[in-house]
């Protein structure tokens, strides 16, 4: 195929009207990001435009992120035309306030790192996703925060240090703050997503 004798551990093959490429990250590669970055310059230099889903491990679900690689590329040609790759986390608000979250399958729209601080709190018996959206919620402000979690200040705070440590998201950065909230009140709106992932809301 194309790009198969390019980049080890990617499968290059067609799909509807689209060239689609599969990266098998278990292959030992340096990590999502660096495979971007060496993937930018293959598109850019066969001047392709390319949208980037985000990690998946459920192949039967492919569609579904095929969709969202799909979003990214819209959103990202409409925002920032003159670059060549788009990965969806980076357009995924835009796509919601613009078309809106049920042109895409709702679990689709959850970030990998809230499905991961979702994961920890099951394993280890934590409640950082309920932290985290009451930090979020009640915009910082720690009393109302605390007072609906029924914790001490400083345990808020070990914790919120925590969830800084396991997400790979800006906190303090509004467009992810909005992003956060909408997908908050998604996971409300859809109890049997929340089920599916075991969120405790």
């Amino acid at each position: 195929m194309l790009f198969d004798h390019q980049l080890y551990g990617y499968l290059s093959l067609e799909y509807e009207d689209r060239l689609l490429l599969l990266c098998n990250l278990g292959l030992g590669l340096e990590g999502r990001d660096e495979e971007c970055r060496r993937l930018a310059y293959i598109v850019r230099d066969n001047l392709f435009k390319s949208g980037i889903s985000t990690e998946f491990s459920d192949f039967f679900r492919f569609p579904d992120y095929y969709r969202q690689a799909e979003a990214a590329l819209q959103s990202g040609k409409e925002c920032s035309s003159t670059q060549w790759l788009f990965k969806f986390e980076d357009y995924a608000l835009h796509y919601v306030l613009n078309r809106g979250a049920n042109t895409l399958p709702v679990r689709t729209l959850i970030p990998p790192s809230i499905l991961k601080l979702i994961r920890y709190d099951r394993t280890h018996d934590t409640s950082y996703y309920k932290t985290l959206r009451n930090y979020i919620e009640f915009d910082s402000h720690t009393a109302k925060a605390i007072d609906d979690l029924y914790i001490h200040r400083n345990t808020f705070k070990s914790r919120i240090k925590k969830i800084r440590e396991l997400l790979e998201m800006e906190l303090d950065s509004p467009q992810e703050r909005l992003y956060l909230m909408l997908i908050f009140r998604i996971l409300r709106r859809y109890p049997e997503l929340a089920s599916e992932q075991e969120v405790r809301l």
